[in-house]
Formats: structure tokens, C-alpha cells, sequence
């Protein structure tokens, strides 16, 4: 994260974090995040040691867009573990063909069944049960592979060191609308097209990003054509999700017409994804409680 866009003493402040993150490169760990220096501290809290502006305009982008989160109530521990680990953008990496590509290779392995309503999963005579609306299957074990909440819902013999992290581990939502368009729009800077532009709240209350992603890959969106993904800011979402999707484009449309003009004139179709359990929001008493639980 370079603060391209900071004033110098933003700028300064951000390389005296980037060198305490540097001196201690062990310490800053996303697998233990609640060991890391920065202790239990929100972004917010953290923030106050340096510049206003480098939070204002660059950790609350970062937190809001990546992470879904509230600066206020998110831990900066495990942010700054993932920055520490991944590196700038210019060495930023995905798979050629989409980051459901894993997925999709590690399912062509395995049976896999959808459309199945699962009750709750417990343990049974050495074997687990997992109930589901037409009936039950029986397993040696099973993962959940899903969100906190969703987890403790459908465990509820989990020992109580293993429950009281599942009731702390609370989630942000997220919502973005996908829009296609007939030709290649996207924000700039300098006359040079963005793959990403972050939009801080202190200047938007709507947005979090714009992603053209025909500017990130050219074969995400047919030739002469665009896609971009409009990420809505986190304390719009909850008002957002129950909305219809029409109304939810079009409030996202029209703020982001501020930031490519043409947009809403070149969309030819939108296509609204929320995510009622985006990522852990990593509260404090959440990150406390991780360690025992892992």
C-alpha cells in the first residue's frame, strides 16, 4: 500500500508504519493475528498515532472495501498481517481464468450436491449426523466451511470454548453491483485508466469502489465491451440488502457516474450480489477469544 494520493506527512507517517511492520516481519502473522504488536487496537485506535489523513484516506478505504469493516470496531492486527503478507499491489497476483478456479478443480475431486437445506450437524455414537430437511447423512466427520454465525447455528453441542468464539465472531455484510457495458469505461487518473479506485467515506457515503475489471484482466469482458463492479460503502449495505435490485443499482449507478461520466448511459445490464456474511468483522473480544479456538 503505497499512499500515492497522501499529503508528505501523511506519506511519512505511513513509511514509520510500513518500518514497524518491517523490524518485526515474524511478529505481524495472519495465522496468529491476536500475537502481532498492534495488540487488540481497531484501525481507529491504531490511527491516532499518525497523520488523520492516513487513515481517512487510505486504512478506511482499504478497511471498508477489502474487509467490509467499521475502522471503529475492526482489530488492525489481522489487516496489517494480510498487507504485510501479499506485498504492494504491483506484486498482486490472481488466477488467470477467475478466483473460483481452486474451487472449481478441487470439486471436479468430489461429489458435491447443492440445493440441500442442512438443520444442524451433531455427534452421534462416535459418527456425525447431519440432519437436513429431507432426511439425514451420516459422515466418519464433516467441516463446516461457513461463517461464524452460520456455524454456531448448526452446532449447538460445540464445547463452550469453541461457542463463545462463534458468538463473538461476528460478520460484515457486502454488496456490489456488476454492471455490463458496451464499451470500456473506467475511472482514471492522469489520463490512465484504473483497475481500482477506493473511495474514502469521508468523501463518499455511498461507494467503497469502482473495479473495472476489464482494466484488471482484458478477458473479463469481451472485446470492446466493459465490466465494472461497484462496491457499496459498509454503512450503506444493511439498508441495501433487502432492497429491490433495481432501486440498489441505481443508487449505486448514479453515485459512481461522479467518478467514470458516461456510466450510466454505457450500462447495458446490472446484476446486484450481497453477502449477508462477507468476512469476519474480528472485534477486540473476538480476537481475544481466536487463539483457544484454533
Amino acid at each position: 500500500f503505497g499512499g500515492g494520493g497522501l499529503g508528505p506527512r501523511a506519506r511519512l507517517d505511513l513509511a514509520r508504519l510500513i518500518g514497524r511492520i518491517a523490524r518485526h516481519p515474524g511478529a505481524y502473522d495472519g495465522d496468529r493475528p491476536e500475537e502481532t504488536p498492534a495488540g487488540a487496537a481497531t484501525v481507529r485506535a491504531l490511527a491516532r498515532r499518525y497523520h488523520p489523513d492516513l487513515h481517512d484516506y487510505l486504512l478506511q478505504p482499504l478497511a471498508g472495501c477489502c474487509f467490509g469493516w467499521d475502522t471503529a470496531r475492526s482489530t488492525a492486527a489481522p489487516m496489517l498481517s494480510l498487507l504485510a503478507e501479499v506485498g504492494p499491489p504491483s506484486g498482486w497476483r490472481t488466477y488467470r481464468d477467475g478466483m473460483d478456479l481452486l474451487a472449481r478443480r478441487l470439486a471436479g475431486t468430489v461429489d458435491v450436491e447443492t440445493g440441500r437445506t442442512v438443520h444442524e450437524v451433531v455427534e452421534a455414537d462416535g459418527r456425525t449426523l447431519v440432519r437436513c430437511a429431507d432426511g439425514e447423512i451420516t459422515a466418519r466427520a464433516a467441516v463446516l466451511a461457513v461463517p461464524a454465525p452460520v456455524a454456531a447455528a448448526l452446532r449447538p453441542q460445540a464445547p463452550p470454548e469453541e461457542r463463545a468464539f462463534l458468538d463473538a465472531c461476528t460478520f460484515s455484510s457486502a454488496l456490489k453491483v456488476s454492471c455490463l457495458l458496451e464499451r470500456p469505461l473506467a475511472p482514471t487518473a492522469g489520463g490512465r485508466p484504473l483497475y481500482l479506485l477506493l473511495t474514502p467515506a469521508v468523501e463518499e457515503d455511498v461507494l467503497s469502489a469502482v473495479i473495472a475489471d476489464h482494466v484488471k484482466h482484458p478477458g473479463r469482458a469481451p472485446r470492446g465491451r466493459g465490466l465494472l463492479t461497484l462496491m457499496a460503502a459498509p454503512g450503506t449495505v444493511p439498508g441495501l440488502l433487502d432492497s429491490p435490485p433495481e432501486e440498489t443499482a441505481g443508487r449505486l449507478l448514479a453515485a459512481a457516474e461522479r467518478y467514470v461520466p458516461g456510466l450510466g448511459a454505457a450500462t447495458l445490464r446490472t446484476f446486484v450480489h450481497a453477502f449477508p456474511h462477507a468476512l469476519p468483522e474480528a472485534t477486540p473480544r473476538a480476537l481475544h477469544l481466536r487463539g483457544r479456538f484454533a
